[in-house]
């Protein structure tokens, strides 16, 4: 079933799960020409593009030659269906006719779903994950590594695969996901995956700092006393 997502709790497991972004996609009712909507909205310059981009509030539509279109930035299932109600007003101007129907491809979210973590300990015991440690190459932000643990919910390649971003803090980012129920089921059942390691390994757990003590903190103040 789907409905609209708030951040809400998820019953006995306690994890608040945020979403982040949904895309949806739809088609054009054939048959179609996309002449009168690129007279006034044409493809980008670029050689090998491949859609038209459009933008409505906070959404973000591509429209493909092939008639395929994909909506970007939506939050929940009123947010989608306000926005492809928009764009099929908006392609009548062009004699363009949207799908009433649609289907959800991704759905990317934020959860907290654990204690703060020792990620590298954490990565020996969770199985189908890898560590990505942090390795600053530069001063940009696409240089540096993630410092996180990238775990996939099933060895199975299918596509989107559904994957978790887990960092130090706790939190996770999940993407690959069609299904809000599913979402939440995975979720919960990856908290509970990581409790029960705790359980035996209490090492996963990072130990909280006590306060006005921040390790990096202390190491700056330290650089910068001379001997």
């Amino acid at each position: 079933m789907l409905y609209p997502v708030v951040p809400q709790q998820l019953g006995d497991a306690g994890v608040n799960i945020r979403i982040a972004n949904i895309v949806a996609m739809t088609s054009l009712m054939p048959p179609f020409s996309l002449a009168s909507l690129t007279s006034s909205h044409p493809f980008p310059s670029k050689k090998y593009s491949t859609h038209i981009a459009i933008s409505h509030c906070n959404s973000y539509f591509a429209i493909f030659k092939t008639g395929k279109v994909l909506l970007l930035s939506s939050k929940s299932i009123c947010d989608i269906e306000a926005s492809f109600a928009w764009l099929r007003t908006f392609f009548l101007e062009f004699g363009l006719n949207l799908s009433q129907s649609y289907e959800i491809t991704n759905i990317v979210s934020v959860a907290r779903i654990a204690p703060r973590l020792n990620l590298l300990s954490l990565a020996f015991l969770l199985p189908r994950s890898a560590y990505e440690p942090p390795n600053d190459l530069g001063p940009h932000a696409f240089q540096r590594s993630l410092n996180a643990i990238v775990y996939h919910f099933a060895p199975s390649p299918v596509k989107p695969r559904q994957t978790a971003l887990i960092f130090a803090s706790g939190y996770g980012i999940l993407t690959g996901f069609k299904s809000f129920d599913i979402l939440h089921l995975k979720t919960h059942l990856l908290s509970k995956q990581i409790a029960h390691i705790a359980e035996d390994h209490p090492e996963v757990i990072a130990k909280a700092h006590p306060r006005g003590a921040h390790p990096r903190r202390h190491r700056r103040i330290c650089a910068g006393v001379k001997s």
